[in-house]
């Protein structure tokens, strides 16, 4: 078990995103512990086995998440649900929107233990300019009685730019309306429904358990378009967008570019340094792919040690020129294994030629691609 000093000595030397805590240390135990934590304003989830009610108040004044008691095999789930919220969670925003400044300021109250950044909003109108501005919002709690745009009219007119999977909207009114309002609020799209009665500890469950949801579903639909290894986007993402990227620059007769690379001998690297080693030139390149192509252009592991980008708006000349930049910043990688230190080169093939469908020019990059493989490698062909 680890010494709260020691702990206070690690946080002194590095930035941790979450803290999971015990109330029992060799060093110290109960409020000692969360109140030194409490100085390095670092989200925290206490971790106990103390059922005493006055504690766990007590230590919920200072900055922590949540008490979670060790009474049960599920408790340790819902210990790791916090941590991995946080983490997922650490530059997200809520929306809170109400004419009422009380109201705003008692769920303000009841959420700041998360760790999200929290905006406020005092009608409809005020509210959509809000999340249209800031893209880190990801819930939104509503009001339903309110001047200018009301409760039902704002999720109405939000849901018409973000769907149910992209931003999470819960409802609010008073205990009276409740059984007039709970349909007509999820009727419109919202997600989820709390009345202005409900505790705090409820309203923040309810908080958590929706966003996690969002996270949920955006971790099943990354890990259909994101390769593993790389983290990049994978073959399927490449022709989801690139069909529409094709699509748009033919009827626009915009510029575009397709460019297949692929690692020079990678077999080698395999075979002579190990697996290993192929993984760590995969990861390394995909880095430098990142770092020198601009954010606009699409970047995919197309398969094995393939590669291919799509380039946005950019001739066929300068887009050799980036691909000739590419090359030769991938050429100064430089991976040390088991003591030796790997280099490695690639060949690149473009095509510019809005012919008749981005799989034609991949092809025709692809046959770039082998040209350059014939004359020699580590080096920028297009036709």
């Amino acid at each position: 078990m680890i010494h709260l000093k020691t702990l206070i000595d690690t946080l002194v030397k590095d930035k941790y995103l979450a803290i999971l805590a015990d109330l029992t240390l060799p060093d110290a135990s109960g409020t000692q512990v969360v109140e030194k934590i409490d100085k390095f304003d670092t989200p925290t989830v206490v971790f106990s086995g103390s059922i005493d009610k006055d504690l766990i108040n007590k230590v919920l004044d200072y900055n922590v998440m949540d008490f979670v008691v060790k009474d049960n095999p599920s408790s340790s789930d819902y210990a790791i649900r916090l941590i991995k919220f946080i983490v997922l969670n650490k530059k997200s925003s809520l929306l809170v929107v109400d004419d009422s400044k009380v109201s705003r300021m008692f769920l303000n109250s009841s959420l700041q233990r998360l760790g999200l950044k929290i905006l406020e909003a005092e009608d409809g109108i005020e509210a959509l300019k809000i999340i249209e501005k800031d893209k880190s919002v990801k819930l939104v709690l509503t009001d339903k009685q309110m001047p200018n745009m009301d409760g039902i009219e704002f999720v109405n007119k939000a849901r018409m730019k973000y769907g149910l999977n992209e931003l999470a909207i819960i409802g609010v009114a008073s205990k009276s309306d409740d059984d007039d309002i709970i349909l007509e609020f999820l009727k419109s799209g919202a997600n989820d429904f709390v009345s202005k009665s409900t505790s705090s500890e409820e309203i923040f469950s309810r908080v958590v358990t929706n966003i996690e949801l969002l996270d949920y579903i955006k971790i099943a639909k990354d890990s259909s378009t994101i390769d593993y290894l790389t983290k990049l986007h994978n073959r399927r993402y490449l022709y989801d967008i690139g069909d529409k990227l094709f699509a748009n620059a033919r009827r626009k007769h915009l510029e575009l570019s397709v460019c297949m690379i692929d690692i020079d001998y990678f077999k080698k690297i395999n075979d002579r340094y190990s697996h290993e080693a192929g993984d760590m030139a995969l990861v390394e390149m995909s880095k430098v792919l990142k770092a020198t192509l601009r954010e606009s252009d699409v970047i995919t592991r197309y398969g094995g040690e393939e590669f291919c980008i799509i380039l946005n708006g950019l001739t066929l000349e300068n887009s050799i020129n980036i691909m000739e930049k590419l090359r030769k910043n991938i050429s100064e990688i430089a991976i040390v294994i088991n003591n030796k230190t790997i280099k490695f080169t690639v060949s690149i093939g473009i095509s510019s030629n809005l012919s008749r469908s981005l799989e034609d020019m991949i092809n025709r990059a692809d046959k770039a691609l082998y040209k350059a493989k014939e004359s020699g490698r580590d080096k920028v062909v297009s036709l």
